[in-house]
C-alpha cells in the first residue's frame, strides 16, 4: 500500500505535544534538542508543560507545530515506514518541506520566527480573524463574504477543507458579520482563536517582504520526495516550486480537499499522521472514505 506522510497546522498546537516522542524515540529526542538551539532551552518545557496561553501565540504555536511535525517524521523513519508523498496542512508544510529535504528543520523555524517579526512590523494593530463554516455550499458561502465585506473590512474564503466545510479571514468586524449570517443556514459557524488573517490578501505585506527574505533566510534544495501544495494538491518537485509556496503561501487560498484527492488519484491508501489532530484524521477520512490513518504523536 502506498503511504503518504501528512503534517497538520498551526490549531494541533496542545500543552503535552511531543513528549511521548521524545520519550520512545531518540531520533524525535534529537529533532527537539535541534529546535530547542533554536528556540530556545525553555522550549521543550513550553511544549511539554505550557503554559496554555503562552503555547497558543503564533510564533509559539508555529514552532511547535513545526517541531513535533518533524519529531513525529524522524520517529516515523526510525520505524522504517516507506513513504512515497509528503502535505502539510497550511503550516504543515514547512515540516513536509524537511522531511522531504528541501530545507532544513533550522531554516524554516527561521523563516516562521522572522514571519511572525514581520507581521508585528507590518501589520501590528490590524483587527483580524479566522471563522468555521460547516455545512453551506462554497458559492452560497462567497455571497455571504461579498455581502458583508465594505471598502475597509474584507472577507475571504481562506480555506476549503471538503465540499461543506470552510474556513474565512480577514478584518475581525467582518468575519463576525459572516459567521451570524451563516448561522441562520449553515449547521456551523464560529471563531476560530487565530488573529492573523491567513490565506487572504491582507498577508500581502508580509509577502512583498518574503520576496527578497526567503532566498537570503533559506536554502532551497529539489525536494527528495513529491510534496502536493496546499493551494492546488500539484506535487512540487523542484526549489523553483518551494520558492513559490514559501513565498505567497499565507496569501494564497488553500484547497486541502485538492491535496486528498490529488493523493488518492496517486494511489495513496495510508495516511501516516506526523502530529496529533483529530480533525485533520477527520477530514481525511470524510474525503477519502477508503483511507487509512496512522497517527505518529
Amino acid at each position: 500500500m502506498r503511504t503518504a506522510a501528512i503534517f497538520p497546522g498551526q490549531l494541533s498546537a496542545r500543552v503535552g505535544m511531543g513528549q511521548e516522542l521524545a520519550l520512545r524515540s531518540t531520533a524525535a529526542a534529537a529533532v527537539l534538542a535541534r529546535g530547542e538551539r533554536t528556540c530556545g532551552k525553555a522550549f521543550s518545557q513550553l511544549l511539554f508543560h505550557g503554559p496554555a496561553a503562552e503555547l497558543a501565540l503564533h510564533r509559539n504555536a508555529q514552532a511547535a507545530v513545526l517541531v513535533v511535525g518533524a519529531m513525529a517524521w524522524a520517529a516515523l523513519v526510525e520505524a522504517g515506514l516507506q513513504v512515497q508523498a509528503l502535505a502539510g496542512y497550511s503550516l504543515g508544510v514547512f515540516p513536509a518541506l524537511a522531511a522531504a529535504g528541501s530545507i532544513s528543520l533550522e531554516d524554516a523555524l527561521a523563516l516562521v520566527l522572522h514571519t511572525a517579526d514581520l507581521y508585528d512590523r507590518l501589520l501590528e494593530g490590524l483587527d483580524a480573524a479566522m471563522g468555521a463554516v460547516t455545512g453551506m455550499p462554497e458559492p452560497r458561502l462567497a455571497e455571504l463574504c461579498a455581502q458583508a465585506s465594505t471598502a475597509r473590512e474584507g472577507v475571504w474564503i481562506g480555506t476549503s477543507q471538503n465540499v461543506a466545510q470552510f474556513v474565512i479571514t480577514g478584518h475581525r468586524p467582518a468575519v463576525a458579520r459572516v459567521l451570524e449570517l451563516a448561522k441562520r443556514e449553515a449547521l456551523r459557524a464560529a471563531m476560530l482563536p487565530i488573529s492573523w488573517p491567513i490565506h487572504s490578501p491582507l498577508m500581502a505585506p508580509l509577502t512583498d517582504a518574503l520576496v527578497a527574505d526567503v532566498p537570503r533566510l533559506v536554502k532551497i534544495a529539489d525536494p527528495r520526495l513529491p510534496v502536493h501544495s496546499p493551494a492546488d494538491g500539484a506535487p512540487m518537485r523542484d526549489a523553483a516550486a518551494v520558492q513559490d509556496l514559501l513565498t505567497f503561501q499565507v496569501v494564497r487560498p488553500m484547497r486541502w480537499e485538492r491535496v486528498v484527492g490529488r493523493l488518492h488519484d496517486d494511489g495513496i491508501g495510508l495516511y501516516a499522521q506526523c502530529g496529533r489532530d483529530d480533525q485533520l484524521s477527520k477530514m481525511v477520512r470524510w474525503l477519502d472514505r477508503e483511507a487509512q490513518v496512522e497517527v505518529i504523536a
